[in-house]
């Protein structure tokens, strides 16, 4: 097996020595390309300074102007929010938003609810899907009081002497739901047109008209078998009339019996 040589000291000096000389020249090199690049960058934020501490007069002579132009925007933004929640909170009565089509015949028909005290007193059938809660319909009901007296007299007369708060309005409120239910439903089918519906009227005045006879007039009376006389046929006459011989000449000519 051979012995490793002996590193000896003047060849480690010598190693050293070149890579402490590579790194210098690289520190060296690294300097000079970067320096110049920095030098610029230096360069070009002092003159952004110095641009921006010129304009600081003029800007901050406009800074009260945009600050202002930004509160009035703020403000109206905010004040448009309000007027929107503020409409989106309004209590609305239980006929409106139908449309003009339901409107008109559904206030009519919830109106004459509060006309009985049994529409308040007497409760929704128990198989009934209708669900009551007082914080959904508390607007609803709070404009219903606005809009019709007779219902502000009779939650005065009932409430709560025959029944509580929340009994009166869930009654009320189950009538509400029929009679939306009874005008959707008859105003769809009032608006399908009938089979039967006379489109075009036409009428006149004239008395010179003859009378319209009705239908069963103007029907033809059937012939009856027994009194219908069959027609006779003039060619089979003419047939038997003929000799054989004729008759089979005539058949081969086309003509037929």
């Amino acid at each position: 097996m051979a012995s490793q040589e002996p590193v000896t000291p003047s060849r480690s000096l010598f190693s050293f020595s070149n890579v402490t000389s590579t790194v210098s020249s690289f520190s060296q090199s690294l300097q000079n390309k970067a320096l110049p690049e920095t030098m610029k960058r230096i360069n070009e934020l002092s003159q952004t300074v110095q641009k921006r501490a010129r304009e600081l007069p003029a800007n901050l002579a406009q800074l009260p102007g945009a600050l202002e132009s930004e509160r009035d925007q703020f403000i109206k933004s905010k004040a448009g929010e309000e007027r929107l929640q503020t409409r989106l909170s309004e209590p609305v009565a239980p006929w409106e938003g139908y449309g003009q089509q339901y409107e008109q015949e559904m206030k009519k028909s919830i109106l004459e609810i509060a006309t009985d005290q049994r529409n308040f007193l007497i409760p929704p059938p128990e198989d009934t899907s209708f669900q009551f809660d007082m914080k959904a319909y508390g607007k609803s009901a709070a404009a219903a009081l606005k809009e019709d007296p007779e219902l502000s007299k009779m939650r005065f007369l009932l409430v709560p002497q025959h029944v509580t708060e929340s009994t009166f309005w869930r009654n009320y409120f189950y009538r509400v739901t029929l009679v939306k239910q009874s005008v959707l439903s008859s105003t769809k089918l009032e608006l399908a047109p009938s089979k039967e519906e006379v489109l075009f009227d036409f009428t006149n005045d004239d008395s010179d008209d003859e009378p319209v006879l009705p239908h069963k007039e103007l029907e033809k009376p059937a012939v009856s078998a027994d009194k219908a006389i069959p027609p006779t046929s003039k060619k089979e006459d003419d047939y038997e009339e003929m000799e054989e011989w004729e008759r089979e000449l005539r058949k081969a000519a086309g003509e037929t019996l």
